[in-house]
C-alpha cells in the first residue's frame, strides 16, 4: 500500500521484526471510521468491548483501511501542504486577548479517525509483560484494549509504548469471543502541530507499523541514568568526559554500572 511521505525515512518501523517475541498487527486491514470533527468521534467503552460500530451518526459509516497508512491516501479528508502557515485557523476557537498563552485547536475543523482490530496473545507469552508499540501516528492518538483505556500519545514523527500487562491480567476475555480487541482514535491535529508545523505535507492516521513485543516479568531494564564527570587529561590539551550508565529493574533494584576504560595518565 501506498505509504505517507515520511513512511521511508531512514530509521523508522517500514519493516516489521520477526521473532517468537513479537506480534505483529500491520500490515494488515483494521476497520475504520472518518469523522471529520473530534466533537462527533465516537469513544469506545468496556460495555461494547470497543468501539460501538451498530451506532453510526449520520453520513458515517465503518468500513476498512489499510495499516499503516496515511488516511488521505485513502480518500479520507485531503492532504495539506503549508509553508509557514498554520494549516487551520487558530482564531476560530481561541480570543485573541489569550492567543499568547492559550492557543487552541477548532475542534470543527479537526477531523478524527477511529481505528479499531482484534490479536490473540500467545500462550508461549504467559507470566511474561507484554507492550503495545505504534510506530508513528499522526498527530495524536487515544488507544484502548477491550473498551479500557490504556493511554494517550502525541508526536507524529517518534514511537509510542503502552504497557498492557497489569489490563490482560485484570480483563478476562470477553464471554464468546477468543481475541482481544484493540481501539484507536487519532486526531488530525493536536497540541502537538503547533511545534510540528514547518514546511512539508500535513497528513493523518498510522503511518508507520504496530506490534506487541513480550519481555521477561523480572530481567527487564526499566530505567536508567547516565551520570558524566570531568576530568582533565594531563596526556593531552583537552578534557577527558567520563560516562557511569546506572540501570535499575523492575522495583527499584539496581542491576549494575558501566563506566568506560580510561587511558593511563
Amino acid at each position: 500500500p501506498a505509504q505517507a511521505l515520511d513512511g521511508l525515512a531512514p530509521g523508522d518501523d517500514t519493516t516489521q521484526q520477526t521473532s517468537s517475541n513479537v506480534l505483529p498487527l500491520t500490515p494488515g486491514r483494521w476497520r475504520f471510521l472518518y469523522v471529520p470533527s473530534v466533537e462527533i468521534a465516537p469513544t469506545p467503552s468496556g460495555r461494547h468491548g470497543g468501539f460501538n460500530r451498530a451506532a453510526e451518526g449520520a453520513g458515517m459509516r465503518w468500513g476498512d483501511i489499510e495499516v499503516p497508512l496515511s488516511w488521505e491516501l485513502a480518500g479520507h479528508g485531503q492532504p495539506i501542504y503549508t509553508n509557514f502557515m498554520y494549516p487551520f485557523d487558530p482564531h476560530l476557537s481561541t480570543p485573541s486577548h489569550e492567543w499568547d498563552t492559550k492557543p487552541k485547536l477548532p475542534p470543527a475543523h479537526n477531523a478524527a479517525g477511529c481505528y479499531e482490530t482484534d490479536f490473540s496473545i500467545p500462550s508461549a507469552w504467559e507470566g511474561k509483560r507484554v507492550v503495545l508499540h505504534f510506530g508513528g501516528v499522526e498527530s495524536a492518538f487515544h488507544c484502548w484494549l477491550d473498551g479500557e483505556f490504556v493511554g494517550y500519545s502525541t508526536d507524529s514523527r517518534l514511537p509510542a509504548d503502552f504497557e498492557l500487562t497489569s489490563l490482560l491480567r485484570r480483563l478476562p476475555i470477553r464471554s464468546g469471543r477468543t481475541t482481544r480487541t484493540l481501539s484507536v482514535c487519532v486526531y488530525r491535529f493536536s497540541a502537538g502541530s503547533y511545534l510540528e508545523d514547518q514546511d512539508h505535507w500535513w497528513l493523518s492516521g498510522i503511518h508507520r507499523h504496530v506490534h506487541l513485543f513480550a519481555k521477561p516479568a523480572t530481567a527487564a531494564i526499566v530505567d536508567y541514568s547516565l551520570h558524566s564527570h570531568i576530568r582533565w587529561a594531563p596526556y593531552a590539551p583537552s578534557l577527558t568526559p567520563l560516562a557511569v550508565v546506572a540501570a535499575k529493574a523492575i522495583g527499584g533494584k539496581d542491576v549494575g554500572s558501566l563506566s568506560p576504560a580510561l587511558p593511563p595518565s
